[in-house]
């Protein structure tokens, strides 16, 4: 085995490839209905705001184990959030940890639903008072990791090895500095998520094929096609396995389909509870992280302003119970996800 200095970050992974072909480094090779379930669902779990705090932010809480003085606790929030591996627009405001948060949540995200869960190798330098100075979070590439009986290992073959100048082999990776989301078993958990990104995958090459043969059909009669049937059992399909997560696969109401408003209320509040359980998935696995007996850092963060999953179950309800409210507005208090979204 090699140290723990031969870490591989995401990058270095070029060569590397999700068995199968359905999702590669490189995109999604013409897949239009993956590469907008892989949108909808991992872009829109927190909602797009100016982060200035007017439609939501995270809270910041400390316990026993964090620092005792103000300055301090603020200098460790900001050691944590300022170090988060994301996409950043910094900006000078008292509302910055919330902008970090949401880029690493939403970059979570995506790889979530790239891969269907997630690796974070943490690693903490402290001073001679135990205080934590500098904290690194590098993103790994999930199918190069292996746990087995709660021991992480990273694979690390002789190819990729050779580009980034580490050695080959298997490395061993603390339980203690390893951040492993996996997307919650409400909703079916690792293996669901990636069954469905490979039906979907699937169904994508089928409807390729059948675009060709369609072109066809004009010049011989043996490849007639009823594209229109096959697009609508396409829709079907996709509807029922993702059913779960309430993907609408951008459907209007009434639209090519002819779904019923009803229906698409409905779905689209299953959606936004889909969303909820992320949010809660991700952020709190990384409060456990951030205190765990490696980090042990007393802070923890929480979402404010954005519509938990008893504020959506209770807005199911009322859909059910069918309610002297109008469709219109039940549907508007789910997709705008915050709690102060329009109730007239």
């Amino acid at each position: 085995m090699s140290d723990n200095s031969n870490s591989i970050p995401l990058e270095s992974y070029i060569t590397e490839r999700v068995n199968g072909g359905y999702c590669t480094m490189d995109g999604y090779d013409g897949k239009i209905n993956l590469h907008m379930f892989h949108e909808d669902l991992s872009n829109h779990i927190l909602t797009w705001q100016n982060y200035e705090g007017e439609e939501f932010k995270f809270n910041v809480t400390y316990n026993n184990c964090a620092p005792k003085t103000t300055k301090e606790r603020e200098k460790l929030t900001h050691t944590i959030t300022d170090n988060l591996p994301a996409y950043l627009n910094r900006h000078n405001s008292h509302h910055a940890h919330t902008e970090y948060l949401t880029n690493f949540v939403r970059e979570i995200a995506n790889s979530m639903f790239a891969f269907g869960e997630v690796f974070y190798e943490v690693k903490c330098e402290r001073n001679k008072k135990g205080s934590i100075v500098k904290l690194g979070m590098i993103p790994v590439y999930p199918p190069s990791m292996r746990c087995f009986l709660g021991v992480y290992f990273q694979v690390i073959p002789k190819k990729v090895a050779q580009e980034c100048q580490v050695k080959p082999g298997v490395r061993y990776v603390p339980k203690n500095q390893i951040l492993h989301i996996k997307p919650p078993k409400q909703l079916g958990g690792k293996w669901s998520l990636r069954h469905i990104i490979k039906r979907i995958a699937l169904l994508d090459d089928k409807s390729h094929k059948i675009t060709d043969l369609s072109f066809k059909s004009g010049f011989n009669n043996r490849y007639r096609i009823d594209v229109k049937k096959s697009h609508l059992l396409e829709y079907l399909e996709i509807a029922r396995i993702t059913r779960k997560y309430g993907w609408n696969q951008r459907e209007e109401i009434r639209g090519e389909h002819n779904t019923l408003e009803y229906y698409e209320i409905y779905r689209s509040l299953i959606i936004a509870k889909t969303r909820a359980y992320f949010r809660d998935t991700i952020v709190k696995r990384f409060n456990e992280l951030l205190n765990n007996d490696y980090l042990h850092t007393g802070i923890e963060f929480h979402i404010v302003g954005l519509n938990n999953i008893d504020d959506v179950d209770a807005l199911i309800d009322e859909l059910a119970k069918n309610s002297k409210k109008s469709f219109t507005n039940i549907w508007k208090r789910g997709f705008d996800q915050t709690k102060n979204g329009p109730e007239k």
